[in-house]
C-alpha cells in the first residue's frame, strides 16, 4: 500500500511539473522581448561574449526545442526558437549556450553524463524485468535496488547539468544587459520550469 501511494505521488508530481513547463512555455512563446534579437542571434552573441570557442549554432527539426551536442560542439535550435524573438525562444537558446559553457568549464562532468546515458537506458529497461523476477527469486532484490540507485544517480547528474545550464544562461543574459527586469524574471521562470522537470524525473526509473 505504501509503495502504491508513493508511485501515485510521483506520477502526480511528474504530471504537474510537465503541465507547469508546457504552460510556462505556451505563455512566453507569444510575448516578444523589446531587444528584438532572435534566439539564434542571442546564442551567437552569448557565445562570443563568453569566449566559448568552436561552438556553432544550427537549426534542427522539432518545435520549441533545443539541444547541445558535446561531440560536435554544436547548439541545435528548432526553427521557431532560432528565428523567434519571444521570451521562450531567448530562454531556450541561452540554456543551450549554458550547456556549452559548462562543457568548457566542467568537461569531465558532461563527458561522464554522455558516457553513462547508454548504461542508464539499459538499466531502465532491466528494472521491469528484475521486478517480475523478484516475485520468483527473492535475492534478485539486490540487483533491483542497485539498478534503481544507479538510475537515480544518473538522473541526479542530469538535474545538476540542467540546473547549471539554466543558472549560467540567466547570468549571461543579465550580463548582456539586453533585457529589462520584467523580461529577466520571465526568462528565469521559463528556465526554472525546464530544469525542474528533470528534478521530478529523479524518481522516474526510466531513461531514454
Amino acid at each position: 500500500m505504501t509503495l502504491l501511494f508513493g508511485v501515485c505521488i510521483i506520477f502526480i508530481l511528474r504530471k504537474v511539473a510537465s503541465w507547469h513547463f508546457e504552460k510556462t512555455m505556451d505563455r512566453w512563446s507569444y510575448i516578444n522581448t523589446q531587444a528584438g534579437a532572435t534566439g539564434g542571434e542571442i546564442a551567437e552573441c552569448l557565445i562570443q561574449r563568453n569566449n566559448i570557442q568552436a561552438t556553432r549554432v544550427h537549426i534542427t527539426e522539432g518545435v520549441k526545442t533545443g539541444a547541445y551536442s558535446r561531440y560536435g560542439k554544436t547548439i541545435l535550435l528548432s526553427k521557431d526558437i532560432y528565428d523567434g524573438r519571444t521570451v521562450a525562444a531567448i530562454a531556450i537558446a541561452a540554456h543551450e549556450v549554458g550547456h556549452s559553457e559548462c562543457d568548457r568549464d566542467n568537461g569531465m562532468i558532461m563527458y561522464a553524463r554522455y558516457c553513462l546515458i547508454p548504461f542508464g537506458i539499459i538499466l531502465s529497461k532491466a528494472v521491469p524485468i528484475l521486478l517480475v523476477m523478484y516475485f520468483f527469486i527473492s535475492w534478485i532484490i539486490y540487483f533491483l535496488v542497485a539498478a534503481v540507485l544507479a538510475i537515480m544517480c544518473l538522473q541526479l547528474m542530469s538535474v545538476w547539468v540542467e540546473h547549471d545550464a539554466s543558472r549560467r544562461a540567466l547570468k549571461m543574459l543579465k550580463n548582456a544587459r539586453k533585457y529589462n527586469a520584467s523580461e529577466i524574471r520571465a526568462i528565469k521562470k521559463t528556465l526554472n520550469a525546464a530544469w525542474m522537470t528533470y528534478l521530478v524525473n529523479v524518481f522516474n526509473f526510466k531513461i531514454g
